[in-house]
């Protein structure tokens, strides 16, 4: 019995006690607390026009994604452009100017070329909603449900694509954004997935992340070495251990439990000794010291 499904995910937020990908990243790198209320909606919404830059390349090269909503606008410098893109987040879609469709399609045109010159064909299944059940490795033994949805799934090679709208591809900003956007526990959590939905598929399912750099749009592809694919298998299976803590005891604590004990930093001890040295120093050599009044 198969422990996963392809499903149509729709545009509405998923459960609350679902976990995601992205709510498995804020649980290792900051708190229990910052995933719930991420999975909640009770956060600011951080939406930059960078972003919808992304999203809206990201759609393009896919064919699939959220609606894209051009704006008879030059810029977002007045009230009225400012509304309508905020409009448009707010229903769910991506906002673009006209005066930049063109261009977008353009560089969405070019990073389909550069990927297919690297011998890659995103030419399976885009955007597929993905449910799975995983289970708790802390001695409870209970089943955590997940959902996802993969960028790009291409059957016949068993290969997960994703692409990363980034404004550099040079292969170190592609390391940093790795660990730093938790692409490794992405990895872990969607081939476990279609594992999940395929276990003829289990050990062969190979992740492949297209970083695609804007306006050049070069293409880089990038696959996780064995120790980071093991440290992704760990910082998941932690999530979903903590996750299903959580639950629980419908508890969700944030950084710490308790007080902490701060120590000053190294450089700033070290500069006081310092100072503290070169006060001495100078002190003996200006001569400023008290040496009594002579007796008559």
């Amino acid at each position: 019995m198969n422990e996963g499904s392809w499903i149509d995910l729709g545009n509405g937020p998923s459960p609350a006690h679902v976990l995601s990908k992205t709510s498995a990243h804020l649980l290792v790198s900051k708190s229990p607390l910052h995933a719930r209320m991420r999975k909640t909606g009770e956060h600011e919404d951080d939406t930059t026009d960078d972003m919808d830059l992304g999203s809206i390349v990201h759609a393009m090269v896919l064919g699939a994604g959220k609606k894209i909503v051009v704006l008879d606008h030059d810029n977002y410098r007045t009230k009225a452009a400012k509304q309508a893109r905020d409009d448009a987040r707010a229903q769910g879609a991506i906002p673009i100017l006209r005066a930049k469709e063109e261009v977008t399609a353009g560089l969405a045109r070019r990073l389909k070329r550069n990927i297919e010159a690297h011998g890659f064909a995103l030419d399976g299944v885009s955007e597929p909603g993905v449910s799975w059940f995983e289970r708790t490795t802390d001695g409870t033994d209970e089943e955590v449900e997940c959902l996802g949805a993969l960028d790009h799934w291409h059957p016949r090679t068993a290969t997960i694509f994703d692409l990363k709208i980034a404004r550099s591809g040079h292969p170190d900003a592609c390391r940093k954004h790795l660990f730093a956007f938790g692409c490794d526990i992405q990895a872990a959590a969607y081939t476990s997935a279609v594992e999940k939905v395929h276990p003829e598929l289990q050990g062969r399912t190979r992740f492949v992340f297209l970083f695609c750099e804007l306006f050049t749009g070069a293409v880089t592809p990038v696959t996780l070495s064995g120790d980071f694919r093991r440290l992704g298998e760990q910082r998941w299976q932690r999530a979903v251990n903590t996750w299903a803590r959580c639950l629980r005891e419908d508890r969700w604590p944030g950084y710490t439990t308790g007080p902490i004990t701060i120590d000053a930093p190294e450089w700033a001890m070290a500069a006081e000794m310092t100072a503290q040295h070169d006060a001495n120093e100078q002190s003996f050599q200006t001569g400023n010291h008290d040496e009594g009044d002579d007796d008559e």
